[in-house]
Order: C-alpha cells, then sequence, then structure tokens
C-alpha cells in the first residue's frame, strides 16, 4: 500500500472515530439544561428581606403557567391528594394539613341558595361532568364533587430576597407557594380570596423537575421549542407577580399601610423600584 494510501487510511479512521465521540457526547446532554440557583453561604449574606408576591395565573405573562391541560394548579393537586408533596397550613410550612382538610377545601360546598351552575335540576351533573367523572379525579355521583383546577387561579408566593457580598448581586429564593380559591370564582361562597393550602417550594421544585416532568411544562408561545419547566421558570423569573407585602414589625401589608385601590398599586410599584435602587447602591459601600 503507498503511502498517500496510508495516510488517507488514518484520515478516514481518525475522522470516523471523532463523530462517534461527538454523536456520544451529545447524546449525553439533555434537551433543556435546567437553571441552576448558586448555594450562597449565609455568613456572605450582607442584607436580607421577606417578601410576598401575589401572582394571577390569568395574566397574559403568566399564562403559560396556566396553558389548558397543563395548569400549575392542576399539577400541584394533583401530587398532593397522591401524596407526593404535602400541603401545609400557611406559608410557614411548620404544620401539616390533614389530607381529609386540603380535600374538604378543594371540594365543592353545598348552597341550595347560591349554584354555581345556576340552581336548575341539571345542575349537579354539570359540575361532575367538569370533572372527568371517576377516571380523572375520583369522584363518583354519590361522592364528594370537586372544585377545577382551573378555578384557583391565584398564588401566593413567599420568598427571602438577600444580597450575596460575595457575588455583588442579589438574589430571590422562594420559599413557600400556597394556593387561593378567588373570591371571583363562583364556588367561593365567602366573597373573599380562599386560602386553600400551602406548599414548600422546594418539594415543588422536586416534583416538576424529578416527579413529574411532563405534566410540568411552561408554555412558550413564542417559540415551542423552547417549553420549559415550571421549576426552571421560576428560577428564571418568568412571571409577573406584584409585592403584596413586604416583612415588617406589625406583619402589615401594602394595601393595610398605604390603602386600596390605585394608592395600594402605586406603592407596590414604587417598592419594587426602590429595591432595584437599593441593589445599585450596594455597589458603592
Amino acid at each position: 500500500m503507498s503511502t498517500g494510501m496510508k495516510k488517507l487510511s488514518y484520515a478516514l479512521i481518525l475522522g470516523t472515530f471523532l463523530t462517534i465521540l461527538s454523536v456520544s457526547a451529545f447524546a449525553q446532554v439533555p434537551e433543556t439544561a435546567p437553571a441552576i440557583k448558586p448555594k450562597v453561604v449565609e455568613s456572605q449574606v450582607l442584607f436580607k428581606k421577606t417578601i410576598w408576591r401575589r401572582m394571577d395565573l390569568k395574566e397574559r405573562q403568566n399564562k403559560p403557567f396556566f396553558s389548558t391541560n397543563g395548569e400549575i394548579t392542576d399539577v400541584i393537586i394533583e401530587a398532593a391528594r397522591k401524596g407526593l408533596i404535602f400541603p401545609y397550613e400557611n406559608d410557614s410550612c411548620l404544620t401539616r394539613l390533614s389530607m381529609q382538610d386540603f380535600e374538604e377545601r378543594i371540594q365543592i360546598e353545598e348552597d341550595e341558595n347560591d349554584d354555581p351552575s345556576g340552581g336548575d335540576d341539571g345542575g349537579d351533573d354539570d359540575i361532575f361532568d367538569q370533572q372527568g367523572g371517576d377516571d380523572e379525579n375520583g369522584a363518583s355521583a354519590d361522592g364528594p364533587q370537586w372544585i377545577p383546577p382551573i378555578e384557583f387561579d391565584v398564588l401566593e408566593l413567599k420568598e427571602k430576597l438577600f444580597f450575596d457580598r460575595l457575588r455583588s448581586r442579589m438574589y430571590f429564593d422562594i420559599e413557600a407557594i400556597t394556593l387561593y380559591l378567588p373570591a371571583t370564582s363562583p364556588y367561593n361562597y365567602g366573597g373573599f380570596n380562599k386560602q386553600i393550602a400551602s406548599f414548600k417550594f422546594s418539594e415543588l421544585e422536586k416534583l416538576f423537575r424529578e416527579v413529574m416532568p411532563e405534566r410540568s411544562i411552561w408554555y412558550n408561545n413564542q417559540n415551542q421549542a423552547q417549553h420549559r419547566n415550571f421549576a426552571d421558570a421560576f428560577t428564571l423569573r418568568l412571571f409577573s407577580a406584584p409585592i403584596v407585602k413586604i416583612s415588617n414589625d406589625n406583619d402589615r401589608s401594602i394595601r393595610e399601610i398605604y390603602g386600596q385601590g390605585k394608592k395600594g398599586i402605586i406603592a407596590a410599584q414604587k417598592l419594587e423600584h426602590e429595591l432595584v435602587d437599593f441593589e445599585n447602591q450596594l455597589w458603592e459601600y
């Protein structure tokens, strides 16, 4: 064999080997790499506050969390009823809510004077049909009837805001998510936002990433090749949720301090801007 042929053979073998290596390496890379939160040492925290935010899932920016048949509230409720995550009494997440109490809060209350279906004789059947029958919700015609998951369209986020002096930047760390039945729901007879249960975000994050990733899809309308996991969407702050309370000695909300309506909205926006300005000013120390 001539020298030229030998060189060509070696080149072909080397090229084939490199191609196999590149394909193997590509196969080991996940389709969408998860968003990683940095680990911050407590001793490096220069500033910290606790913030509560109200997240309206029907708002346009939040609709990817609430796509048809992919509602985040449906995933949370299903996981809680299956025992995959634990519901808690409040966002301190210290006292667990019993499954009996949790299921009572998501059941349709009997009210003869105010039937959400319109008060006709076939109302109960209509509500039952919305739930999907025995297979989907585990309820029979004679058993409990569940409020549709799409009715729970308000979430409250409790998060820590802290400044990491090691990286010289501000971070948000969501601690808990609380599920609410809004006052506008036809299944809510109280006339105010009804708190259902709170969940640890660390448990929800594991649920979204590892246990139910096929259900936990943040739907990207602009680019369907870039759907994200719910956990990634929260980490990347792909939501809109105005501030409703910042930790204070009287534990008062923004509306209690500044007033209802437009005054409260303006105050919440001002506080949001002040937090951004505060982060910029910390560079001067």
